[in-house]
């Protein structure tokens, strides 16, 4: 699980929000997405570290992360997850 989309609104469930994933995911004995880093700001080594300067994340290769902002969300894609399958 990694949100909520809440249908009758169509928007997703943002942080404080009751039904945002984290909450909803504890109450419904559900597995999360693992959370590497919160409340960060981005900036440039930001995401060349999650594109190319790291090829492993918690141990295991990774396609990329996905950064959560006010207004969506984009995928930071790992540059060398394909050559390494």
């Amino acid at each position: 699980m990694f949100s909520v989309y809440m249908i009758e609104t169509r928007r997703y469930a943002r942080k404080g929000h009751p039904l945002y994933f984290r909450n909803l995911a504890k109450e419904l004995d559900l597995p999360v997405v693992d959370l590497v880093e919160e409340n960060v700001i981005l900036t440039p080594e930001i995401i060349h570290k999650y594109s190319e300067g790291i090829d492993k994340l918690n141990g295991r290769s990774f396609e990329g992360v996905v950064v959560k902002h006010a207004n969506g969300s984009f995928k930071i894609i790992n540059k060398e997850y394909d050559s390494k399958k």
